[in-house]
């Protein structure tokens, strides 16, 4: 077949530059001149369009093959015969063939589908093999000779190298596939060591009914450590834990260890935060709802928690533990959970007040974000 003539290569570039054939062959760009040509007119003779042809071409590989079978290449220059491997640019031309492999047709599907919706101009990735038979990742570009929109005679295709860049990308993705497998085991086993913690406080402060109240404490502890690290284990990002889904379960299970008849109030945004902020926060609100169960009751017996947080802008968020019992005792010294919350508060870098409700007492964190 004989090429299409070119257009004048006066219109196309600016006087002082090279003509088209000096560009071809010395540009360092891989380009390809093809004729489409037989595509267009197989389309044509299909009358499909859309939806249709998309079917009819993914339901019939054959066809897509047939379609790749009647385009031509017209001309290669030497860069991409250095890129195919070929030993001549005379060995790219004629049918396409040269550089596919089964992987290809997929992609030359996209780009019929491309075609067929009336693009003239577009770039497509490409799985490819050399005439050696190395796999290539080619990005190609794919446009239309001006005057040839509609019979598709004359088509420009340019490729780009990605096969090192890929691959280091299929590197990375395997890594860091076998980094949160490894991430996962990691924390499905930190969480068997603390349920294995847990059962064995739990069977010592029952073997043994005089150590009962530091056992429980200890085993309150390690309980909240464990809510934090089921919190991990359920969210896909595995440094970042759920304020609303970890507090929230870090006060039943205070109530459920009391067995108090008690109400528990829960106004948390939706936010994540990271496991290093997660943790002392966890802990903190763990001894405060604590301290609001056992010593913030009415006269009734009945304790109600409340439980809030809210951001100050995008500089703090302030976390609230409050009760609706008779309010501080200023003869009741300080207790080992409220010593243990201010030593927490100081590794968060938060504020801690402790005020007067009316009714009852709240405990106010303001935990810088930044």
């Amino acid at each position: 077949m004989t090429p299409p003539e070119c257009p004048d290569e006066d219109a196309l570039f600016p006087p002082g530059l090279p003509g088209f054939g000096e560009y071809f062959l010395a540009t360092q760009t891989p380009l390809w001149i093809e004729d489409f040509s037989g595509v267009a007119s197989r389309l044509a003779e299909l009358g499909l369009s859309g939806g249709e042809l998309e079917k009819h071409l993914r339901a019939n590989p054959g066809e897509v093959r047939y379609l790749a079978s009647r385009v031509r290449i017209l001309d290669a220059n030497q860069a991409a015969a250095e890129l195919i491997e070929a030993d001549s640019r005379k060995q790219l031309t004629g049918n396409i063939a040269v550089g596919f492999d089964d992987g290809s047709y997929g992609n030359f599907l996209e780009e019929i589908l491309s075609i067929a919706s009336g693009a003239r101009r577009f770039t497509v990735d490409f799985r490819a093999r050399s005439v050696r038979g190395r796999p290539l990742r080619l990005r190609m570009q794919w446009s239309v000779a001006p005057g040839h929109e509609e019979d598709l005679a004359l088509v420009f295709v340019s490729g780009i190298d990605l096969t090192a860049l890929m691959e280091r990308d299929d590197q990375l993705r395997i890594a860091l596939e076998r980094q949160e497998v490894l991430l996962r085991e990691l924390q499905h086993r930190v969480r068997n060591t603390l349920s294995l913690v847990i059962s064995i406080l739990r069977w010592q402060r029952d073997a043994d009914p005089s150590g009962e109240a530091v056992l429980g404490s200890a085993l309150r502890r390690v309980d909240t450590l464990a809510t934090v690290q089921r919190s991990l284990g359920s969210s896909e990002d595995y440094a970042r834990v759920s304020l609303r889904d970890c507090v929230e379960a870090i006060a039943v299970s205070a109530r459920t260890a009391l067995g108090l008849a008690s109400e528990i109030a829960c106004d948390l945004p939706d936010l994540s935060l990271p496991v290093e902020t997660a943790t002392p926060l966890a802990l903190a609100v763990g001894e405060l709802a604590d301290n609001a169960l056992r010593h913030g009751r009415g006269a009734d017996g009945r304790a109600e928690l409340s439980l809030r947080a809210w951001l100050e802008g995008e500089a703090s968020l302030v976390v609230e533990v409050g009760d609706r019992g008779p309010g501080l005792d200023a003869e009741r010294p300080e207790g080992i959970g409220l010593g243990l919350v201010r030593v927490l508060a100081l590794q968060l870098k938060a504020e801690l007040r402790i005020e007067e409700a009316r009714p009852g007492t709240r405990a106010v964190l303001v935990i810088p974000l930044a």
